[in-house]
């Protein structure tokens, strides 16, 4: 999950398969975590809610590039799908800037101190 911060850290755009990446990688660090939960105490259930919380902004962009992504291969017609394609867009967007923020909150120091923190009871 730590590897992504290279590529989060720049302010160019990111993938959206990059994100469904990341997405994967806190996924399976949470099961790991959760699988864990009954040594890690306190620290463990503010950090596993913390991966959770994530995950879904990332689910969210996740869901809005699938369907952005499907209806490309349709030609608008309608009124309706425009509208809908453009409300997936703004979805996406709404959501990059969540799941950077997240990304942040998770990298910060304090974020960090937890996991170590976590780590040092396993």
């Amino acid at each position: 999950v730590r590897a992504f911060e290279v590529v989060l850290s720049e302010e160019k755009e990111v993938p959206l398969p990059t994100w469904n990446a990341l997405r994967i990688e806190c996924k399976y660090l949470r099961y790991a975590l959760e699988f864990a939960a009954p040594f890690l105490g306190k620290e463990g259930e503010l950090l596993i809610r913390h991966f959770k919380e994530f995950q879904e902004v990332l689910g969210k962009l996740n869901d809005a590039a699938v369907s952005q992504s499907m209806l490309a291969t349709f030609k608008p017609q309608s009124a309706a799908l425009v509208a809908y394609q453009a409300r997936q867009h703004e979805i996406i967007a709404s959501q990059i800037e969540q799941a950077r923020q997240a990304y942040a909150d998770f990298v910060a120091p304090a974020q960090r101190r937890l996991l170590q923190q976590i780590l040092a009871k396993l």
